[in-house]
């Protein structure tokens, strides 16, 4: 984990070891308080989910002071002692401010960020950043306000050119918290620029919704973003009427292909059935019927 006001990181770790975990009854549960960088941590866990069928897991930083900043990079490691290829490790970095705290919910008291170890929930009022897809040994300077994913540079080079207040909005802030910002953006943009329609599944969907929502807590003006963001969502409901449609086409196409058949067979019957009739007219001439039940007789 790592403080903004020291030089270097401090590297600590934390064991929290819970017995019984599958008769636990209550719907959240915290570990002790554990101290790393000067700070006081914990681990704030929904056994149930946070409104999801899964485990919810974050990383809770207390209550902040009005002037105090917390950046960490951590990793939770969720062990499962009776099947080990069953176990979880997700590596975050994560910010958490007071002000920013405020802008998720006015009413909820000045929690932390808080971030799961399976696929992101918001609890309180948290501000995941996941980084677990993203390479970290690859950044570059970007304008000046921070370092930055190499990828992700010529991205928002091309998206500050369009839309200088891009720049505008961080250029008073810190510059680690415009790295978290002008990452998060990236990535968003990152995501728009490689993903396929076709890719655009439920999971797809789900993902780019979570880097949605924590960009919007940066405060950039994404009035220009949004409908680009809107579209690519509303392409999970595309591809499943496109599936649906798919298979219709599949269907038709396969009865047309039937119906040619059939069509086929009706017309070599249709001329075997005229050749039949002309051979009947043919056999028929000057021949006359008698009747079969008729006596044969023997004279008058």
């Amino acid at each position: 984990m790592e403080n903004q006001e020291k030089i270097g990181e401090t590297f600590e770790t934390f064991k929290w070891t819970i017995k019984d975990f599958c008769k636990l009854k209550s719907k959240k549960i915290y570990s002790q308080n554990f101290y790393i960088g000067g700070h006081s941590w914990r681990i704030l866990m929904y056994p149930k989910g946070n409104n999801v069928d899964y485990l919810s897991i974050y990383l809770d930083a207390g209550t902040l002071a009005d002037v105090e900043t917390r950046f960490s990079k951590f990793k939770l490691v969720l062990i499962n002692q009776v099947n080990d290829k069953l176990t979880q490790i997700k590596a975050r970095i994560s910010i958490s401010h007071p002000e920013l705290e405020k802008k998720v919910d006015e009413a909820a008291p000045p929690v932390s960020v808080q971030v799961p170890a399976k696929p992101i929930e918001h609890a309180d009022n948290p501000l995941p950043m996941d980084i677990s897809a993203i390479p970290i040994d690859e950044h570059v300077d970007f304008s000046g306000l921070g370092k930055i994913e190499k990828a992700f540079v010529p991205l928002l080079d091309e998206v500050c050119a369009k839309h200088p207040s891009v720049i505008g909005c961080q250029k008073k802030r810190s510059r680690r918290f415009s790295e978290w910002a002008f990452t998060a953006l990236g990535r968003v943009l990152h995501f728009l620029k490689t993903k396929k329609v076709r890719d655009m599944d439920e999971e797809a969907c789900s993902h780019l919704q979570i880097l949605w929502e924590e960009l919007e807590t940066f405060r950039f003006n994404l009035t220009w973003l949004e409908p680009h963001v809107q579209s690519a969502l509303g392409m999970k409901n595309y591809m499943e009427r496109s599936a649906k449609v798919k298979i219709v086409k599949e269907n038709v196409a396969a009865l047309e292909m039937e119906m040619k058949k059939l069509k086929a067979m009706v017309t070599s019957v249709e001329v075997d059935l005229e050749m039949a009739r002309s051979e009947l007219v043919k056999v028929e001439e000057g021949f006359e019927e008698i009747d079969l039940d008729g006596e044969l007789g023997y004279g008058p």
